[in-house]
């Protein structure tokens, strides 16, 4: 079990670094190569699961505990995890995978990450990954910013009255890509970034 205590340094925040995995798509971008039989998160790259790349990318950063969650085909991702023996092997420190259901009518991500704070699993910051990631990014620089970050803010916060503290704060890391990449496609423009010289 985590230690629920709060870690004093950055090294100690890192031995406890948790990691949900959202295994359903939303907003399903690919019907036709998806459905309740056959989740996308399932879908084979390079006739490897997209789900194993997610796991991968996950313990090259040295995640601790990920917890995967899913509205549907819970039985077929622990399965999946299950066989691939994620958790036997020796990598120098506790490691654990948790498959746990969501309600079959969560609509959005939102609905999700409400039902995994009911949840009370997540104990400290946490990496957020949705099951059909690919990526193979060191996110260490960034956690470490993010933590001091924190740190300061906390600072902050606790010179407020009691009415006025809010300890919540969330970084994000994106992939800087020209306009004209390939990689771009002109149909997912979900979003838009507008950046300062920092």
């Amino acid at each position: 079990k985590m230690s629920n205590e709060i870690a004093k340094t950055y090294e100690e925040a890192a031995k406890k670094l948790q990691a949900l995995v959202v295994a359903d798509n939303f907003d399903n971008k690919m019907p036709i190569l998806t459905n309740d039989k056959w989740p996308q998160c399932l879908q084979p790259l390079v006739n490897v699961p997209a789900l194993h790349y997610v796991i991968e990318f996950l313990i090259m950063n040295e995640v601790r505990e990920i917890i995967i969650v899913t509205k549907s085909n819970l039985e077929m991702i622990k399965d999946f995890v299950k066989k691939q023996g994620y958790s036997q092997r020796g990598l120098g420190y506790k490691f654990k995978i948790i498959v746990r259901p969501i309600e079959s009518d969560s609509a959005s991500l939102g609905d999700a990450l409400r039902q995994v704070a009911d949840m009370d699993v997540i104990k400290d910051d946490f990496l957020l990954v949705r099951g059909d990631t690919i990526t193979n990014m060191n996110v260490h620089a960034a956690l470490k910013m993010h933590y001091f970050v924190k740190q300061e803010e906390d600072k902050k916060v606790n010179q407020l009255s009691e009415s006025r503290k809010i300890k919540t704060i969330m970084t994000k890391l994106f992939v800087k890509m020209p306009p004209n990449s390939p990689r771009r496609d002109p149909a997912f423009t979900d979003l838009s970034l507008l950046l300062d010289e920092q």
